[in-house]
């Protein structure tokens, strides 16, 4: 008698009772790389409800004398939580509790070392919701070797919240995420910001925030600037942009339309050059007569 198959296993159910966290930050900034480390394969993808915007979710389990479930929901990777389009209508929704879904309890917002004060602008709209949040300042090392050095506690002093440098493809500072996370959801009172935030609808004021931020934690914008504007850094951050990346894709396919007819032009007239001496020959060259005509009219000249 043949064994019976076992059942398949059923998809991970969130419970709704276990604090939930949001993981939040723009493109590239390793977030999802993070995800993977803290979930594993305690985790699963479906859409948002209403969207075609993916949405991963997991399990994360704090260890220690009183171990701690938490649902880790990865947001999708976003600029401006402004902007009209539909992974920022879907971060708005979600961190307010809109709809069907359930606020968050905090935040964890995943920002880039070597690119810090791009981030900062996001960071700051995010703020503004007033959650538990936690900053992750990932990639260090590259941020290191680039010779840039960002002072991670008074970074957490005007943002108004912990700062955690990491590794994530590493699982470095991930005890120390833990650590803060906890800590985020405690009874304890948030600290204090000691830099106001500016209205994120304000460009000039949330470009001058930013600014600041980084003079008083990493040393002015001109060495952020100088250390981490590679080429390839520029161009991923306008082929990514919402607006520039349209505009470069366009440019980008229009040049090549423009080439491909450009050089087949050449070819093409040089051709119709040959055809035409060829022609001209045959018709001195033979006499008239339906052969003529086949070769002249019918197959060179068509």
């Amino acid at each position: 008698m043949q064994p019976s198959p076992s059942p398949a296993a059923p998809p991970l159910q969130v419970a709704s009772d276990r604090p939930k966290i949001a993981l939040i930050g723009n493109p590239n900034t390793g977030k999802t790389t993070l995800f993977n480390r803290l979930c594993g394969l305690r985790a699963k993808t479906s859409n948002f409800p209403g969207t075609t915007t993916d949405a991963r979710r997991g399990r994360w389990l704090l260890g220690g004398a009183e171990p701690l479930e938490l649902e880790v929901v990865d947001l999708p990777g976003l600029y401006r939580v402004q902007l009209d389009r539909p992974e920022s209508q879907v971060v708005s929704q979600v961190l307010r509790g809109q709809g069907l879904y359930r606020k968050p309890n905090a935040l964890v917002i995943v920002v880039d070392a070597t690119n810090l004060l791009r981030n900062l602008h996001l960071v700051a709209e995010l703020l503004a919701f007033d959650l538990p949040t936690v900053v992750v300042l990932n990639m260090v090392d590259l941020a290191q070797r680039r010779g840039l050095t960002v002072d991670t506690q008074r970074l957490g002093q005007l943002l108004g919240c912990p700062v955690i440098p990491t590794i994530a493809r590493g699982g470095i500072g991930i005890e120390a995420l833990e650590t803060a996370v906890r800590e985020a959801l405690g009874p304890a009172a948030r600290p204090s910001r000691q830099l106001p935030l500016p209205s994120p609808r304000d460009a000039g004021a949330l470009a001058a925030w930013a600014d600041r931020v980084i003079e008083d934690s990493v040393g002015g914008r001109e060495a952020v600037g100088s250390s981490s504007d590679t080429l390839d850094e520029r161009l991923d951050e306008a082929f990514t942009h919402p607006v520039l990346g349209v505009v470069a894709f366009l440019g980008i396919m229009g040049g090549l339309f423009w080439t491909l007819f450009s050089l087949a032009k050449v070819p093409m007239d040089l051709i119709e050059a040959i055809f035409e001496h060829l022609g001209g020959w045959l018709q001195a060259s033979l006499p008239a007569g339906p052969v003529r005509e086949m070769l002249v009219d019918g197959i060179v000249g068509g």
